[in-house]
């Protein structure tokens, strides 16, 4: 069964079109698609009306510190962790105000 969809393109232009589930499916796939490249190329990308995400970058932490179980009271060393990247999202207002 095809649906009307509505899309804006990036210039402000709105089109719609008659389409199918699979070629909606297929439509959003190739959207998140280009919005992870520019994620990747760029460490942010802002989708109107749904938010930011941005990669953060969290240092690599030390290891062989001595702690201690709060639970059982056992003493174990803590290992080390290497730098890592998270992807991070900030909502945007017209999101968080129509929740």
């Amino acid at each position: 069964m095809k649906k009307k969809v509505t899309m804006r393109r990036k210039d402000g232009v709105v089109q719609t079109y008659n389409v199918s589930q699979t070629e909606r499916k297929a439509i959003v796939k190739e959207k998140l698609m280009e919005d992870v490249k520019v994620l990747q190329k760029e460490g942010r990308v802002r989708i109107p009306e749904l938010g930011v995400f941005r990669i953060k970058t969290i240092a690599a932490t030390k290891g062989g510190k001595k702690a201690i179980n709060p639970f059982t009271k056992e003493s174990y060393t803590t290992k080390a962790k290497p730098a890592r990247k998270k992807i991070k999202f900030a909502a945007a207002k017209a999101l968080k105000e129509s929740l």
